[in-house]
């Protein structure tokens, strides 16, 4: 058994040296962005099999063999976690492990005194270490959205080269107005679609356990903000001139024509027969015949996941700053107006700015006009923020569409009466859908999608009875 030991002892010795990094040792953002179980398991085997051995020994157990969560691969992260964690012990160091369970539990909302009493067990960083570790990792947040800016940058000055030769043609030239119109639109399919930036506030109350003069209630007021890659590139669509006068289009325009009726019925179609087909069996054969989505000239851009740059998890797209105050407004459209390509902080080069949308809800928008319109004494672009065009987002749309129909349709005097929100409300015992469904948006819009569903579900059985 002493032999054993030295053994063991002489394996974590060589495991845990400098000379030879261990997997367990490499603690930076792009190491745990890579972690894997499998290599962690895979290492240990090679470079500690005696002390393996004796951890895979320690979780057979014969009575549980036909039970699939305790066998085979199911049981490589639990075993490689206490391993881990039991090498971490040996080397402070060797924490690899014990930092990702750190991320995922500050992630999570554990408090500081659970951060105390699981780092003494070596289960995780403590919590001071990991509020470091936090701040470490996001010192280069913006490294991506820099990228995306000097990209953009680099290909509107080229498409500005080829318009500005272009221009300088002989009119009669004609196999040279065409070899750059289409070296334009090739330009124009490979450029960078460029991205735009949404924000909010966020504000949170410290209230302490013993209130004194000393300890007050602490309001704290940041902005979060979120930059995303556009994933339908505008670069085809053309600045020179608007698509129509504002002071001559029809307001007949902007109704819906018997076309678009039209395509609006056959999609709602599509839509009522995917829900007949989940929930009546005798229907589930539309599935062979209906398309999963509606389909659009967009359908493959939108397919791909969206590239954003936030890094909420670190904290470091939030200013410290109140967007109710105009000049405190004024700092965080300066702030964000940094990564507008083009911009310079320079007077005598002031830079050609490229337009980028920043979204808000209409508080924000309206803050957003209201600041620009005080920096119009600016003396370049930049200092104006003109690289910045504010604009609505649906933040609180849905949450407002509800209202009304709560408004209209849900009542309390109702309890009696079958068919209606709030008689369908107490049938299905939903306590947490309220009045005022703001106080529980999630639970009041899974509530009316139930309620729309079940509508639909017993007219088809009622028509097709």
């Amino acid at each position: 058994m002493a032999i054993a030991a030295r053994r063991v002892n002489n394996e974590i010795t060589n495991l845990c040296a400098t000379s030879n990094p261990s997997i367990l040792r490499k603690t930076s953002k792009e190491d745990l962005a890579k972690f894997s179980w499998e290599n962690i398991h895979k290492e240990l085997k090679e470079r500690a099999p005696m002390f393996m051995r004796f951890i895979e020994a320690s979780v057979q157990n014969p009575s549980q063999a036909k039970n699939v969560n305790k066998k085979d691969d199911n049981l490589i992260p639990p075993m490689c976690d206490a391993a881990s964690q039991l090498i971490s012990i040996f080397s402070e160091g060797m924490c690899a492990t014990r930092r990702i369970k750190g991320v995922i539990l500050k992630k999570n909302g554990l408090k500081k005194i659970g951060f105390q009493r699981l780092a003494r067990l070596y289960a995780c960083m403590g919590y001071k270490s990991t509020n470091k570790m936090f701040e470490t990792f996001a010192k280069d947040f913006d490294i991506k959205l820099l990228t995306w800016k000097e990209q953009v940058e680099k290909d509107v000055k080229k498409e500005r080269e080829i318009l500005s030769k272009s221009s300088k043609l002989d009119p009669n030239a004609e196999e040279e107005i065409i070899s750059e119109a289409n070296k334009l639109q090739k330009h124009r399919e490979n450029m960078h679609p460029s991205y735009s930036f949404a924000g909010d506030n966020v504000d949170f109350i410290i209230k302490p356990r013993q209130m004194m003069k000393s300890k007050q209630n602490k309001d704290f007021h940041m902005f979060q903000n979120v930059a995303y890659e556009n994933r339908i590139s505008p670069n085809n669509l053309s600045d020179d001139q608007p698509i129509v006068d504002v002071d001559k289009i029809s307001w007949l325009t902007f109704l819906p024509s018997a076309m678009e009726q039209t395509s609006l019925a056959e999609e709602i179609t599509v839509m009522v027969c995917q829900l007949w087909a989940k929930y009546i069996p005798a229907l589930s054969w539309f599935n062979d015949n209906v398309p999963t989505h509606i389909p659009h000239k967009h359908m493959e851009d939108v397919k791909k996941k969206t590239n954003k740059v936030n890094d909420s998890t670190f904290r470091c797209s939030s200013i410290r700053k109140h967007e109710q105050y105009e000049e405190d407004m004024i700092d965080i459209l300066e702030w964000i107006h940094k990564y507008v390509p083009g911009h310079s902080d320079k007077d005598d080069q002031p830079g050609t700015l490229v337009k980028v949308l920043n979204g808000g809800d209409y508080l924000t928008h309206e803050q957003n006009k209201s600041a620009q319109s005080a920096m119009q004494d600016g003396r370049t672009p930049s200092a104006k923020l003109l690289g910045l065009v504010s604009k609505f987002e649906d933040f609180h749309t849905q949450c407002e569409w509800l209202k009304v129909i709560w408004l209209h349709l849900y009542s309390v005097s109702s309890v009696r009466d079958p068919g209606t929100l709030y008689h369908a409300r107490n049938l299905i015992c939903a306590r947490n859908v309220t009045k005022d469904p703001s106080k529980n948006y999630y639970a009041a819009s899974e509530f009316l999608d139930k309620f729309g569903d079940a509508y639909l579900v017993a007219g088809a059985l009622d028509h097709l009875e």
